[in-house]
């Protein structure tokens, strides 16, 4: 009995301890990717466009980075039983938050007033949310409680950013190439052990099991009720990975909404698309002037994959009642969101940004209500068996320290 109580004492230590060591050196060695190609661009005086693009990409391989050392770590307990998913969410997730970040710099100084802190501050909460939002679209299939990571990453990240910021006053344009990637690599150490610590208190609470009392797990009033509709929800999801039907009118909520609104908006960002290209009445070229373009082609383009693609997508997959429907949708309103985060450097805010944010954060409510109500893919987990005995997350016979 003590060696049980000792194993089951020390192995969420051992589990921090290999968590705080493994990402550590996982985002120490991904965030030289970005310092280097920072370093880089800086030397090589590159216009804002090209700069954004190479940092963007730089960001989205030190997110892959990060997720494979964190899917090691997930995957050894138990916790994921494919590492791919994980990794791509975290790659795609850094991308983003490279992209929210770098808009700053394209734009040059600010005018700061009391709108634009408003929506700094907006815009650097979607900054820090964007990777654990990405991961708990494939830890909440996993973990209970898994919408905390996102919170938990919140703190991490903006502790560990803003160490990062801490040489910013002490190097510059003249600063030589070897001593930035030098001194932001120390700092890009000490953000990675920052991080990797809160994460990892925050992740081995996650992953604890519940109490016991008399040998049995403690559950609230209706866990057994939970129980049966989660596997209730996982057979369904069998039976539709397997080729079944789809799920039947009564279960897809809110589906006409889905395919109304996202069409409109599909539309819309299709016609202003064409309108940009046209060149009718757009705004004057001089709001391009931080990015260093001559012409709407590519902000047309930008405005026809970003919006019209996605949202045309959602509403498509919604009238074939797909299962992707609701990830879609919250995909179209993320895109949606940030599009319209992007225009207000360049733009200024307008009636009809309010508008079409109205809309992302409404659909985006809708996309998870359409989530609660079972209207999601299969998740890549096992099904468990109606007779078969439940156990604790992040307990299974295959898990190692």
């Amino acid at each position: 009995m003590r060696d049980q109580r000792s194993t089951a004492t020390h192995r969420p230590a051992g589990r921090l301890l290999r968590w705080v060591l493994v990402v550590t050196v996982g985002e120490a060695i991904g965030f030289l990717v970005p310092a280097v190609v920072g370093a880089a661009v800086t030397a090589a005086a590159w216009a804002p466009l090209p700069t954004l693009i190479a940092m963007v990409l730089a960001g989205s391989v030190e997110g892959a980075v990060l997720g494979t050392a964190q899917s090691d770590c997930l995957h050894r307990w138990g916790v994921l039983p494919l590492r791919r998913r994980w990794i791509a969410a975290t790659s795609l997730g850094a991308a983003v938050a490279w992209s929210l970040g770098m808009l700053p710099v394209m734009v040059g100084g600010l005018n700061w007033t009391i709108g634009t802190v408003v929506l700094v501050g907006i815009g650097g909460l979607i900054l820090l949310s964007s990777l654990p939002l990405a991961q708990y679209f494939v830890l909440h299939d996993h973990v209970k409680r898994a919408l905390l990571w996102i919170p938990i990453n919140v703190v991490a990240w903006l502790l560990g950013i803003s160490l990062t910021l801490v040489p910013s006053p002490w190097v510059d344009q003249s600063t030589p190439p070897g001593i930035l990637i030098l001194i932001y690599g120390i700092a890009g150490l000490c953000m990675a052990a920052t991080v990797a610590l809160i994460t990892g208190v925050g992740l081995t609470r996650l992953l604890l099991p519940p109490p016991e009392i008399n040998g049995q797990a403690r559950v609230g009033s209706h866990g057994s009720a939970a129980s049966v509709s989660l596997r209730s929800q996982d057979m369904s999801a069998a039976n539709i990975a397997a080729g079944g039907e789809r799920p039947a009118h009564s279960t897809l909520p809110l589906r006409r909404t889905i395919v109304v609104v996202q069409t409109l908006v599909s539309l819309g960002g299709l016609a202003g698309s064409i309108q940009l290209l046209a060149g009718a009445a757009t705004p004057p070229l001089s709001a391009l002037s931080p990015l260093g373009l001559s012409s709407w082609r590519l902000p047309a383009a930008w405005l026809f994959l970003s919006v019209a693609v996605p949202s045309g997508l959602a509403a498509w997959l919604a009238w074939r009642r797909s299962v992707w429907t609701a990830p879609a949708v919250l995909l179209a309103s993320t895109l949606l969101a940030i599009e319209l985060l992007v225009q207000l450097p360049f733009l200024g805010f307008s009636t009809l940004q309010l508008i079409f944010g109205a809309v992302a954060i409404g659909m985006a409510i809708v996309g998870l209500l359409a989530r609660r109500a079972g209207w999601w893919p299969p998740g890549r987990r096992a099904i468990p068996s109606p007779n078969a005995p439940a156990q604790p997350l992040g307990s299974g016979t295959h898990q190692r320290p």
